[in-house]
């Protein structure tokens, strides 16, 4: 798993970094999108209420300053 993100922020962050933005966005059209196999997944995820997403909540509130 640890080397599938790295080499997808390779992929992704290097020729952002490099300023290629244009290049980033044909990659996430092209490659960046959410099969039918996996949204039914998500899906059972969705009905079953299990987060897909980390939601950092932070700042003075949280801190209760």
């Amino acid at each position: 798993m640890t080397e599938a993100i790295d080499a997808l922020s390779n992929k992704i962050l290097t020729p952002q970094g490099d300023g290629y933005y244009a290049d980033v966005a044909q990659l996430v059209a092209d490659e960046g999108l959410i099969k039918a196999q996996l949204q039914q997944e998500l899906n059972k995820l969705n009905a079953a209420n299990i987060p897909v997403d980390i939601d950092f909540k932070q700042g003075i509130k949280v801190l209760g300053l």
